[in-house]
This record gives C-alpha cells, structure tokens and sequence, in this order.
C-alpha cells in the first residue's frame, strides 16, 4: 500500500493568474463556459477585459468576474467591489457611511479618510437630487431600495474622488447603470448645398493632390470669368423677360407634349430656386425654362434624382434668361461647380444640351 501524502494545515492558496492573452481568453471562456459569471458578462470576450481590466487595479481573476460588470460597453466596479479595493490597498485609513433625515428629507453620506491627508473627502446624495435626475421612478433597485441606491451614489462620488488612483477610471456600477454614455445622434435633414458639399469632399478625397491643386486653379479662372461677365448677365435678364411673355403659348403646347412622353418627370415636379443652394420649392418652372426641358432627352430626365433636378432648374432659369449664345455658355460657367459635386459624366451632359438647346432657341429668334 502506497504512501498518502501528508496533510499540513495553515498554508496559503494562491490564486491561478495568467501570463498572457491567451491564457486570460481560455480562463474567460471557461468560466462563461460553466456560466459562473454575471448575466452582464455573457461572452468570452466580455470575462476577457473583466479580467484585465481586474488584473490592472491587483484583482484576481475570478474576484474581477464577480466585481467587475461590463455596463453600456464600459467596464465598471460593484460598489461593494470599490470598496474592497480601497480598504485593500493599504492607503485607506477609514470609511464612514450615514444617513440623515426621512422621507423627501433623506441624504446619505459617505466620509473616507486617506492615510496622511489632515481631512476627510466626504460627500452626500439626497432624495432631492435623486428625484431630479429622475431616478425615484426608474424600475429596478431606485424603487425597491431608493435609500440603499442613495447611498451606493454618496458611496461612489467619495471613492471615486478620494481615492482615483486605486480606481485607475473604473467607473462605480451602480452609477454608470443609470446613464448611457453611448448617446445616439438623431438624423437630421440635409440641405442642397450641404449634399453637393459632401459630394465634392467625397470626389476629392479619392483624388490625387496634384489633380486636386489643378482642379482649384480651374475653378478659380471660372469664378474669375464668372464675375466678369455677371454685369453683361443681368442686362440681357431684363431683356430677356419680354421675350418670354411673347412666348409662352409655343412654350406651354412643347411643355405639354413633353408631358405625355415623360409623365413621372413633368417639369413641374422638378424642384429648384434661388434660396442661396439651401435646398429645392414647389415652384413650377417658368415658361422659358420649360421650353428648354421640353427638348432634353426623355430618357435622361427620367434618370435625375432630386439634386440634380434642382440643379438643372437653377441653370435651365438662368439660361431662359440669357438673349445671346454667349451668355448662355457663361450662366453654365456659373453653375460648374454645383455640377462636378453631382460627379456623373451623364449629368454633365445633359446640362451641355440644356445650353446647346437654348442657344439653338436664340438663334431661331427665340
């Protein structure tokens, strides 16, 4: 009969801690594989940072499972865990926890004392402040245990300013499980000239710098003849304006055949006007401009989205205003950089012919 071992009594039993990632992963997935961790941490992953992030404030691995929650994607500290923490870093001296008053007059206190400093850090949590954060009507321990919760809060707020440095960021659980820190953005509507924006930025970024630097100097020389050209623009405007009225019974019978061959395009649907590019009206297009979309192609209109209706409105305005081909060719100058932010080869073709059909018009009397 082979020899037993001898028993000794009074040895110390130290806790299994892992060197590496690897270990610390096949430590967490074992224990949520044997479901000995809280409902909060519920994956492998989850026990992972629980665990490191214990071992960095001196836990164990398994005290860090059961101390350490994983609360709106945060890793936080049960306050009772805090306060095992504290006590066991040798830097506390004392803690004290009261309360005073009842009913809507209760505050709870918590005093905690380092070791050195001359005064106590102490703080306080009243029914007041907790009604105002709207915590009294939350379900769960607030209206179970409200005095409990108030004091879990004076807990928190004492530890968490006395004592930052054995707390190294953790957040206390009983705190952080009454916010979320992960706020949702609403979505907010864009307007015209917030969309082209975006599309331009996008188009930029994945160009190259010295095509961009060349882009710019193109744009500049545009605006440039752009303003050179705007005073011999407004003249021809007011021109234009009798020529319009004069056609309008031509322009009105081409507006409805238009019609018939592109019913879910009509120009009256296409949005636009001059609001500074801040986005599109319900207003129909003007006869002039009417005339134009009416000898576009069908096929083309069809293809719009809103941005580019809206764009193609303001340039076909502009040109119904415009009394000889040369500033026909100047309002499409204007309109340039609206129609790269759209950055569609096709688009830009069908703004060329709305030119190409307005100088065609002028040069048959129109």
């Amino acid at each position: 009969m082979s020899a037993l071992p001898t028993m000794k009594s009074g040895g110390g039993v130290a806790a299994i801690v892992p060197q590496s990632f690897d270990e610390v992963f096949r430590l967490a997935s074992a224990a949520v594989a044997a479901k000995m961790t809280p409902d909060s941490i519920d994956t492998a992953e989850k026990a992972t940072i629980a665990i490191m992030q214990g071992l960095e404030v001196g836990m164990t691995p398994m005290v860090a499972l059961q101390s350490i929650a994983v609360i709106n994607g945060t890793p936080s500290i049960w306050g009772d865990g805090a306060l095992g923490l504290i006590r066991g870093s040798g830097l506390c001296e004392s803690v004290k926890e009261w309360k005073e008053g009842e009913g809507e007059g209760l505050v709870a206190y918590c005093a905690v004392k380092r070791k050195g400093e001359p005064e106590p850090i102490q703080r306080s949590f009243s029914f007041a402040e907790a009604g105002k954060a709207g915590l009294l009507t939350k379900k769960g321990p607030w209206l179970q245990y409200p005095a409990r919760m108030m004091q879990m809060r004076a807990r928190s707020w004492a530890l968490r300013d006395g004592f930052a440095d054995v707390l190294k960021g953790l957040a206390i659980a009983e705190e952080a499980q009454d916010f979320d820190r992960r706020v949702k953005a609403e979505p907010q509507k864009s307007t015209l000239q917030e969309r082209l924006t975006a599309r331009n930025a996008a188009q930029i970024e994945n160009q190259q710098e010295g095509y961009n630097a060349a882009a710019a100097t193109i744009e500049g020389e545009i605006l440039a003849a752009t303003d050179e050209t705007q005073a011999e623009y407004t003249a021809y405007a007011h021109e234009q304006q009798a020529e319009r009225r004069e056609a309008g019974d031509q322009a009105s019978e081409k507006a409805q055949e238009a019609t018939q061959q592109d019913g879910q395009c009509n120009p009256e649907t296409i949005k636009g006007g001059r609001q500074g590019a801040q986005g599109t009206s319900d207003n129909p297009l003007s006869q002039g401009a009417t005339a134009i979309w009416s000898q576009l192609d069908p096929e083309a209109r069809k293809s719009l989205d809103e941005d580019s209706k809206a764009i193609l409105k303001l340039l076909m305005e502009d040109l119904a205003k415009v009394s000889n081909p040369k500033a026909a060719k100047n309002a499409l100058t204007g309109h340039q950089k609206s129609i790269r932010a759209i950055g569609e080869a096709s688009f830009s073709e069908l703004c060329q012919a709305a030119v190409g059909t307005r100088c065609a018009q002028l040069d048959g009397g129109m």
